[in-house]
């Protein structure tokens, strides 16, 4: 099983990967750190600037994860802590629109830094074979 999950801005997908990638298998629980000393690398596929002491910014219009997750037959709560680059009355907000498998799973205005979450039903985490090359909008 694997998901792929992809954090867009400005209305549009990033652009879409070429090849199957090397899948690296997340574990439920588990945190991720964008951080120096970090292992993000390891999920990190498209859209993503260089390491940071304590975070990774995105870059471009979008970012992507790839994993592997164990099969369930429950729906996964997603959990990101995220700080937005903001600059009010300008750019007050993020807009993050946030897909598993390229299906759409939630939008967040992300305005302060702080926890954000998203479910993840079940039947949207597939085997690669079963991929759809659909974007939702």
């Amino acid at each position: 099983m694997f998901l792929l999950l992809q954090l867009t801005s400005c209305g549009r997908l990033p652009p879409p990967y070429i090849s199957e990638p090397h899948f690296n298998v997340y574990s439920y629980g588990e945190s991720v750190r964008f951080g120096l000393g970090g292992d993000s690398h390891r999920f990190r596929l498209l859209g993503w600037s260089h390491t940071e002491q304590n975070f990774t910014w995105t870059d471009g219009v979008g970012a992507s994860l790839i994993f592997s997750l164990p099969r369930t037959n429950r729906e996964v709560t997603l959990y990101m802590r995220l700080f937005p680059f903001v600059h009010p009355p300008e750019l007050p907000s993020q807009p993050v629109r946030v897909f598993a498998n390229g299906r759409k799973i939630a939008t967040w205005e992300v305005d302060k830094e702080g926890v954000y979450s998203a479910v993840i039903p079940h039947d949207f985490v597939r085997s690669w074979g079963n991929r759809s090359s659909k974007r939702a909008n």
